[in-house]
Order: structure tokens, then C-alpha cells, then sequence
């Protein structure tokens, strides 16, 4: 079965058609065909990326810089060409592509005095007295340290082209593979498709599941459905995190080049977080973390003073720590930490002007998704209970956190953790910076939040987090990796180079050792590619700068051109291999949901909360679930489940509410009005009884069962 006979269609419900519903997905994009929506979004993209490198450049000297805030502003485009539409109940593909290329041509036109600072204050940096004087003019908010074919320059390209390269082939590695990872299945990628079939973003109720989630902040979905939308499917969605990986790089060497790192020293520090383990392996998870992580780390980088006093830096600050906040509720956590420089501002004479721009950058960015849970529950951070304040539970610190040895389990062995020998070679690097730094903690607000950071975060993750998740500390991560930069000469770049070689090595994981030449050969290339031609332009043939860009435009047609011929056959391969031969026990009842139901059929599910497999390969099929009690209609009529609940407490009690007291008719009225013409019944993912099992199987002329194997059941519903 190919994927041209999965078209998203534009359904309309009517009395021959009781069980279509409307899908905003709209077919004047649909009907471009497959190649020519992906060329559509490819333009799109680079005109995007094109239009916030213009409005950065014209503003920022610093090449560095102007990288992680064409990132930033990029991400901003994303974000709000998502959002915008979708609370005003148009969202759509071409609602989004329409709305980012209209913001970015409105900030090519935008002249560079129209974004107000604090003076154009670029060239004031303050010089550190502990450099060599022949290190002194190359700081690295010095424009003159990055000139074309300056040694600055070409190990700073080195590495971007190596983390580039790194990335492309993981991607290439893994392009066939699904989305396998339980929050992206759950919550991340279902709310995103869910939100382009009704045109808006709204709630996407997480049953069976920890309801914080239906309320959470979810800028990750909003990244997800800016990648879903325009192609039809997840393909690209699947790697969403991995330029997160990239602003990470370019986060962390910004950071320790302002702490007086050398370049190359920089660049192995930035190489050696965004290629290690807990970072790279998340890469196709298509999850939110790296989101919050990258954020995190470009908030912390512009509290440096140089920073604050350019002409983005209110607007830096108050965009990074707004999508930080956007990302999930955890990024509370991560707060504290930037507490420590909340002096910043001060230092860097801030007036009102710009304290009030980066509060508006907040408020704008994060705070509609708080806005929205105080009208609809009163409680901004619903359902978790505060004082005075409606919730469903509140939370406890999960078990394996209330011990020493515990503690240490999750950070060096659990999921995404961060192995021994690197966590060593770190810890080292930040305990060396601590004791050679001290002294400056009271006058530098980012060398105090580099030094004390880390274990700040850590005693935050220890003493409230209802779980045990090393992934909630990537911003300490980050942190300690970035203060390693404080190190000065020749121990500076010697713990540079063992962090990266350690850090980079366990990036490469066990299951994908195979690839470690794919990896490195591939970054190898494109690194000497890149500084050879950087080279050849400084030297021999003095190309323009127009030259060069003929020279990029036309990799970018290459590029373009070759996924034009192989992206419909490609697709086919993907979408039949998506969970053929895959080990987990669902793979076969989702490839059967995936190729044999028919598209835009409604479906419920029940025993799950696994649904992103069955809205199918191209996102059309609406899933549901359907209650079992007298009044619940959503997550928010669950009774309240209890005080000081852990993480692990919280999923059993939600279920043990939604199945309290079950009622078959309530159930099969609510099955009657959704619409819905499959029922799914998965058996191994909720530990508790099931009665849509046992009633579906009573009822054999209502239910006809078309599939069943050890996962589940699948049924038709008869009229």
C-alpha cells in the first residue's frame, strides 16, 4: 500500500457519512502532491532562516552571536506562525507557511534603528585583564576576532560543520524508524495533529496518563505541528530536536568564549555536551527537552553584561526565557538557576525601556498557556494543587530520589543519563573552575550562575521532582559544562579535549557503534570542505561574498533536487516499514490501524494512551477516548486523586479514577455521539482491568472484530 492512497482529505460530516469528521488539513496544499509540498516548505524555510539572518546581521557583529539569535528568531517565526493562527481557530498548513513568510518579510523591512537597546553598545566590552595581551583583541565579542579566514573563524566553522555532519548522518542512520518514544506517542505528536485536524490549539486530553500533561505548556508540539503540517507526515517532525543540538553548540561556546576560553577550547566544550549521550540520543524522539535545554542555555549566555547592553539584548533574554517557560511546566525547575543572575540587568544599567521589553517577550511568549489554565480551571499550573487553588493532586519527590544511592542511579545509569567518565571529566572541570573563580561570584553575575548553577539544579531536581528523570538537569548540564570555560591555558585546553573525547564518545551508543564511521567520516568531510573553501576565498581567488552564496544556493538546489526525485519512493519504503519487524508488541496491531483502516474514520481507543500510531501515516484519522463514568467528558471532571503524589504514584491513580465505577451505557452513548468506526483496545500498556474489553466482547453485533493478536483488539462499529 503506497503512501499516495493515504491523501488527507477534506471530510464533511453528513447523514451518509456519520462517522467523516472536518479535517483542517486543507486540500490546496494536499493537492500539491507529496514533492512539490515538500519544495513548498524547503522555500519557505530557507526564506525564513534568510530573512532573520538579515535582521540579526544588520544589528549584531559578533558572527557567533548572530548565529544563536538567527536560531532564536527563527524559532520566534516558528512559533508565533503557529500559535497566532491557532488561537484565532484558523490553523492550518498554509495558515502557518503564509504567516512566517509575512513576519519575515516584515523583519527584512524593519530598519535596524527600529529595535531600541541600550545605545548600540557593541564594541563596549570590558577587557579582562587576566588574558594575554595577545588574546586581549581577540575577546569574543570583538567583530575583528572573526574575520573570513581568521583562525578564530576556521576552527568555529570546524566545528559547526563537524556537529552538522554528526547530525545529518544520525539522521540518515535512523530515517526509516518510527517515533517509538512513550511522551512523543502520548502527548507531544498527538496534540500537534490534533490541533491542525480542528484548526486550533486546543486541549488534548492525556487519559490514563498524567493529566499535567492536557494543561501543560507544549511549545514543543507547536514545533512538531510547524513540521507536520506542510508535509503530510512526521518524517520530518521525528528529528524536530536536532537544531536544538546545533543552538546548543553554539550556546555553550558563546558562554565560554565570554569567560575567556580560547576558541578552540570553546568549540570542543560546545562539541563535546551537544554530541554526548544525554543530548544526541534524544535527537530522534521527537521530545521536548532539548527544546528547553537549548533555551535554557541561550538565556544563560545573554545574561553576560556585553550581552545585555547590544541592541538585541532585551529582546535575547525576554524570547529565551519566554519559549523556555513555553516549553513544559519542568522548566520551573530550571528557574532558580537564573535567579542567581538576577542582577544582571543592574550591572548592565538596564532602564525601564528594556526591562519592560523583556517582560513583554515573556508575557507574549509563554504566558497564553498559563492565561488559558487560570480562565479555564482558576489554576495557572492545573492540575497540580495550590494553595487555595483547584487541582488534582499535588506532588512529592519520587522514591528514587530520597537516597544517596538512588540519586546517583539516575544520573549515571537511567534513562538519557550521563555516564561515568564524562560525568567525571566534568565534574572535575567544574570543580576546578569553582576554585580557581571563587572570588569573582559576587561581581559577576554569569560566572556565579555558571559556578553555582549546577548544584542548585541538582538540589532542586533532588528535593521536589516527582521524578526520577536525568533529562529535567540538562540545564545544570549545560551550565557545568559551560564553567569549564573559566579554566585558563594550557589546563583549560587540556580538560577541554578530554571532556570532548569522552562526552562525544558516549554519544555513540551501543546501538548504533555501527555508524561510528558514518559519524565521524561525514563530519570529517564537511568540516574540511567547509574551511578549505573559506580558505580558498581569504587566499587564492578573493571570491565575494555574492560568490559564496551562489556556491551555497546551489548545494541547497542539490540538495533540493535530489529529495525531489527520491522523496516519493521514500516515503513508500518508510510508511511500509514503519513498525514491520520493530520488537515492541504493539508494532504489528499499529502497522495493521496504520494500512488497513480507512482514512479520516474516526477512531477510539481504550487500554492506551499510546494513540499517535493510530492517527495514521498521514495524520488524518481523529482518535478519541471514550469515557466509561456518568459525567466525565474530559480530564478535568477526574475526582481528586490524592496528596503528595510521586510520579509514579500519579499515572495509577488516574487510571484507577477514569475506570471507577464504570457504567456500559454512559460508555456506549459517548461511543454513539463522538462519531467514531473503530474501536482499539490495547491489553499490555494500563495495568488494570478493562471493561471496553469485556463489553466489546459481549456485544457481537455492535463490535466486529477485524484484528487481534497478544497487544490488543481492534473492531469495527456496526450501526
Amino acid at each position: 500500500m503506497h503512501a499516495e492512497h493515504f491523501r488527507p482529505t477534506h471530510y464533511v460530516k453528513s447523514r451518509d457519512s456519520p462517522t467523516a469528521v472536518g479535517l483542517r488539513i486543507l486540500p490546496s496544499v494536499n493537492s500539491l502532491g507529496d514533492e512539490l509540498r515538500l519544495l513548498v516548505f524547503i522555500a519557505v524555510q530557507s526564506w525564513v532562516l534568510f530573512c532573520c539572518w538579515h535582521f540579526v546581521a544588520g544589528r549584531i557583529t559578533d558572527t557567533l552571536q548572530r548565529m544563536i539569535d538567527t536560531l532564536l528568531l527563527v524559532y520566534v517565526v516558528q512559533y508565533v506562525a503557529v500559535g497566532l493562527p491557532g488561537m484565532l481557530g484558523v490553523l492550518s498548513p498554509i495558515a502557518m507557511l503564509a504567516a512566517a513568510s509575512i513576519m519575515s518579510g516584515l523583519l527584512l523591512l524593519t530598519p535596524s534603528r527600529g529595535i531600541p537597546g541600550i545605545g548600540g553598545s557593541e564594541g563596549r566590552v570590558p577587557q579582562d585583564d587576566t588574558l594575554p595581551k595577545s588574546r586581549r583583541n581577540l575577546h569574543p565579542n570583538s567583530a575583528a576576532s572573526y574575520q573570513a579566514g581568521g583562525p578564530e573563524s576556521l576552527i568555529l566553522l570546524g566545528g559547526v560543520l563537524f556537529v552538522i555532519g554528526y547530525l545529518a548522518a544520525m539522521v540518515w542512520t535512523l530515517r526509516y524508524y518510527p517515533v517509538l518514544s512513550t511522551d512523543a506517542l502520548t502527548y507531544h505528536l498527538p496534540a500537534a495533529v490534533q490541533w491542525l485536524q480542528h484548526g486550533r490549539v486546543d486541549l488534548f486530553q492525556t487519559w490514563l496518563f498524567n493529566p499535567a500533561n492536557t494543561y501543560s505548556p507544549l511549545a514543543g508540539s507547536v514545533f512538531h505541528a510547524w513540521l507536520l503540517g506542510p508535509i503530510g507526515n512526521d518524517t520530518l517532525a521525528h528529528f524536530a530536536s536536532a537544531p536544538m543540538v546545533l543552538l546548543l553548540f553554539h550556546a555553550v561556546v558563546a558562554i565560554a568564549r565570554s569567560c575567556g576560553a580560547s576558541m578552540t577550547a570553546a568549540v570542543l566544550l560546545g562539541a563535546g555536551l551537544a554530541l554526548s549521550h544525554p543530548i544526541v540520543s534524544q535527537v530522534d524522539k521527537a521530545k521536548d527537552d532539548l527544546f528547553l535545554a537549548a533555551f535554557f542555555a541561550v538565556a544563560a549566555g545573554a545574561t553576560s553584561r556585553d550581552r545585555l547592553q547590544d541592541r538585541l539584548g532585551p529582546w535575547r533574554l525576554g524570547a529565551a526565557v519566554g519559549l523556555c517557560l513555553a516549553v513544559k511546566y519542568t522548566a520551573l525547575l530550571a528557574m532558580p538557576m537564573l535567579l542567581l543572575a538576577i542582577d544582571s540587568p543592574i550591572k548592565a544599567k538596564w532602564r525601564g525601556r528594556q526591562g519592560a521589553i523583556f517582560l513583554l517577550c515573556v508575557l507574549l511568549l509563554a504566558g497564553p498557556w498559563y492565561l488559558r489554565n487560570l480562565v479555564l480551571t482558576g489554576n495557572p499550573l492545573f492540575p497540580t494543587a495550590l494553595p487555595g487553588l483547584r487541582g488534582l493532586f499535588t506532588t512529592a519527590r519520587s522514591y528514587e530520589l530520597r537516597s544517596f544511592a538512588g540519586v546517583m542511579g539516575v544520573l549515571l545509569s537511567g534513562s538519557f543519563a550521563v555516564p561515568g567518565f564524562m560525568a567525571i571529566t566534568v565534574a572535575c572541570g567544574w570543580l576546578a573552575a569553582v576554585e580557581t573563580r571563587d572570588k569573582q561570584l559576587g561581581s559577576d553575575p554569569t560566572k556565579r550562575l555558571l559556578l553555582l548553577g549546577p548544584p542548585v539544579g541538582v538540589a532542586v531536581l533532588i528535593a521536589i521532582s516527582p521524578y526520577p528523570e536525568v533529562r529535567f538537569v540538562l540545564p545544570s548540564l549545560v551550565l557545568t559544562c559551560a564553567a569549564t570555560g573559566l579554566l585558563r591555558g594550557k589546563f583549560g585546553l587540556a580538560v577541554a579535549i578530554l571532556f570532548a573525547l569522552s562526552a562525544i564518545g558516549t554519544g555513540l551508543t551501543a546501538e548504533l557503534w555501527t555508524t561510528l564511521f558514518t559519524f565521524c567520516i561525514a563530519g570529517v568531510v564537511l568540516a574540511g570542505a567547509g574551511v578549505g573553501l573559506l580558505q580558498l576565498q581569504s587566499r587564492h581567488l578573493h571570491l565575494k561574498r555574492d560568490a559564496l552564496l551562489g556556491v551555497a544556493a546551489l548545494i541547497v538546489l542539490m540538495i533540493a533536487g535530489f529529495a525531489y526525485v527520491n522523496w516519493r519512493s521514500f516515503l513508500n519504503d518508510r510508511q511500509s516499514l514503519a513498525f514491520n519487524g520493530r520488537e515492541d508488541g504493539r508494532a504489528k496491531l499499529w502497522q495493521f490501524v496504520q494500512d488497513e483502516l480507512p482514512t479520516g474514520e474516526r477512531v477510539a481507543y481504550a487500554g492506551t494512551f499510546t494513540v499517535y500510531p493510530l492517527m495514521g501515516f498521514d495524520l488524518s484519522r481523529p482518535v478519541s477516548y471514550t469515557p466509561v463514568q456518568v459525567g466525565r467528558k474530559s480530564i478535568a471532571d477526574l475526582p481528586y486523586l490524592g496528596r503528595h503524589l510521586t510520579g509514579e504514584q500519579i499515572d495509577p491513580a488516574a487510571v484507577a479514577a477514569s475506570y471507577a465505577q464504570p457504567d456500559r451505557e454512559t460508555w456506549l452513548v459517548n461511543l454513539r455521539e463522538s462519531g467514531v468506526a473503530h474501536l482499539v483496545v490495547l491489553t499490555n500498556d494500563v495495568k488494570s482491568p478493562l471493561p471496553e474489553l469485556a463489553w466489546s466482547k459481549s456485544m457481537p453485533e455492535t463490535f466486529r472484530q477485524e484484528y487481534a493478536d497478544e497487544s490488543g483488539v481492534v473492531y469495527r462499529i456496526l450501526p
